[in-house]
């Protein structure tokens, strides 16, 4: 039986934006901190990751995670310009924006990311993700994040549509399997031309 895909969901960090995924895009962005504080980046990691939890779920603010995160260790660095290098920080993979653009024709295209409410909402408006995505989904509007199976079972009850009806895309294997053991076609993303590919093999056209 010839499965009709209807929705293809992208994550966005890792896949449709640069800088790698989120931890290790968070340990990116800890690395240009280590720069301008002058503190070794494996004592800034922890310090802000420890944070990341309850800012993608929003729970907190971009200001508390970012004064907390000066407070813990012992920077008197103005919050603002933090703020500002990460706001600045993430690049689109221009490759995979034209192919969304293509397959937007005949499928609606979704977005599924763990991120934080300020840092991604300037995203939004800086890189127009509204008009790339007919939908798009965040763990702190959902107050869930990635793997867990709420956030699949939410947003394919969103769209109205089956698991089977749909592909999930992610660098992250462990949020593929969990959305792959739900019913949904997955592709773990690792390169462009493997995502041109996996997508092919799935019948996705206008690639």
């Amino acid at each position: 039986v010839l499965i009709m895909i209807k929705a293809i969901i992208f994550d966005y960090r890792g896949v449709v934006a640069g800088r790698k995924s989120e931890e290790s895009g968070l340990f990116g962005l800890c690395q240009q901190f280590s720069k301008v504080l002058k503190i070794p980046v494996n004592r800034i990691y922890p310090a802000y990751d420890k944070y990341w939890k309850d800012w993608k779920l929003g729970k907190l603010t971009m200001h508390q995670v970012y004064s907390n995160f000066l407070k813990d260790i012992g920077s008197d660095y103005p919050v603002e310009k933090l703020i500002d290098i990460t706001l600045n920080y993430s690049k689109l993979n221009k490759q995979v924006v034209n192919l969304i653009i293509k397959i937007k024709k005949n499928y609606k295209v979704v977005c599924l990311t763990n991120h934080a409410r300020e840092w991604f909402s300037n995203e939004v408006k800086r890189f127009d993700l509204n008009i790339l995505f007919d939908k798009i989904y965040t763990s702190y509007n959902l107050k869930v994040d990635k793997p867990h199976e709420e956030v699949y079972r939410l947003v394919l009850k969103d769209l109205n549509l089956q698991p089977d009806e749909t592909v999930f895309i992610d660098d992250l294997e462990r949020n593929t399997e969990v959305a792959s053991s739900l019913g949904m076609s997955t592709i773990h993303f690792r390169s462009y031309s493997q995502l041109k590919k996996e997508l092919s093999k799935l019948g996705v056209t206008a690639l």
